[in-house]
């Protein structure tokens, strides 16, 4: 079946105001007192509406349903079914024929909303300065390029993984404290895409509302390296693997996840301040502990948070941010710096098998006081170099 324009039809429709659904509600196929076609989600009695003659009307009477009406149905349903897959597919057509070689794009046909992206390690640059900025690290800039329209749209997860089969340009990684350095290169890599991110939105907030930020900013034409479109998936992670036999199925990850308590920017008392966090703490803790005990997806999740997990030898790891909300632009931020840097938080032990796998509460493998042991360790030796 071929789509219909019916906007016009349907406008002067007696039916137009019957109640709608959403089509990913499945056909019910049970008839009772009321019309079966008064129970189709509204996009299928649009595709109907435009089959009927002028003259005709839509079986509104109770009971209706004939075995030819039933098959007109679900060809309906499939026509609006195939339309995003149709969609996407023409999209990643068009993605993989502007990106570079080396890029590799995974993504299931029944799945639409998770996308993964592999890329080389020297899609990164790094350079030696001093201070907070001795190891910057950022994107090259035909990799930059090519991910900013990814995150331009509405998925719920970008993975941009690191690491090819080969793995030839794999940083330094002999020792826990060279896998320690990329640990720190990744979260450096992070913390610099969602600033950046959270900039944009903010900027284009601005832009619309003439409110909430320097207006200063909106005139300042981005910085190299700068994300130039406004975010929209929901959470976004890296991941890298320095294994040279590859089973990423079967790794068990460890690390925590923060929670942000979400205190907004008020100027209260020490007191109200302290009294509020601790409410908003339990409130997190509850939540969280009914999501991650469920093996609930934390891209539902209703909270800011941000993990990071990472196998025994940190030849593994991934972690991800995640916005409240969908990125939206709004006045009040979206308190991912507190998550990232682990402030006015409340901190979860998570384990996962498999970068893709679902977080699970507690640690899996090893004991809290060795996990907490050996990250002491590294981030001494970290701090010493």
């Amino acid at each position: 079946m071929h789509s219909h324009n019916v906007t016009s039809k349907l406008r002067t429709h007696p039916d137009f105001s019957i109640q709608t659904f959403p089509t990913s509600r499945r056909i019910n196929m049970v008839s009772n007192s009321k019309s079966f076609f008064t129970h189709l989600p509204y996009d299928i009695r649009v595709i109907i509406y435009d089959y009927l003659e002028p003259a005709e009307a839509p079986p509104f009477h109770p009971g209706f349903s004939t075995p030819a009406f039933r098959l007109t149905c679900h060809q309906a349903q499939e026509e609006i079914d195939d339309k995003p897959k149709q969609q996407f597919a023409k999209f990643i057509a068009d993605f993989e024929a502007n990106i570079p070689d080396d890029i590799d794009l995974t993504c299931r046909p029944y799945d639409l909303h998770n996308i993964t992206v592999t890329i080389p390690f020297s899609a990164l640059h790094t350079a030696v300065g001093h201070g907070q900025q001795k190891n910057y690290v950022g994107w090259k800039e035909k990799y930059r390029n090519a991910l900013h329209p990814l995150f331009a749209l509405c998925f719920n997860t970008i993975r941009i993984h690191f690491g090819t089969e080969e793995n030839k340009d794999a940083p330094d990684h002999e020792t826990i404290l060279d896998r320690g350095r990329v640990d720190v290169s990744m979260h450096t890599l992070m913390r610099g895409l969602v600033y950046k991110i959270e900039r944009m939105n903010e900027i284009d907030y601005a832009k619309e509302t003439a409110g909430g930020i320097d207006p200063n900013a909106i005139a300042r034409p981005p910085e190299q390296g700068e994300i130039t479109t406004q975010a929209r998936a929901r959470r976004i992670c890296l991941s890298w693997d320095l294994r040279d036999s590859k089973s990423e199925r079967d790794v068990v990850l460890n690390g925590k996840l923060y929670q942000s308590c979400n205190l907004g920017r008020q100027s209260y008392s020490a007191e109200a301040i302290a009294r509020r966090q601790r409410a908003a703490e339990q409130s997190s803790a509850d939540e969280l502990s009914l999501a991650v005990n469920h093996d609930i997806d934390l891209v539902h999740y209703p909270r800011t948070v941000f993990y990071h997990v990472r196998d025994t030898q940190r030849l593994v790891g991934l972690m991800c941010i995640q916005s409240s909300r969908r990125w939206a632009a709004c006045e009040e931020g979206f308190y991912l710096n507190e998550a990232l840097n682990a402030q006015a938080c409340t901190t979860e032990y998570v384990n996962c098998t498999g970068l893709g796998g679902h977080l699970v509460r507690g640690l899996a493998t090893v004991q809290e006081e060795v996990f907490e042991r050996e990250e002491r360790e590294v981030e001494a030796a970290l701090w010493a170099t």
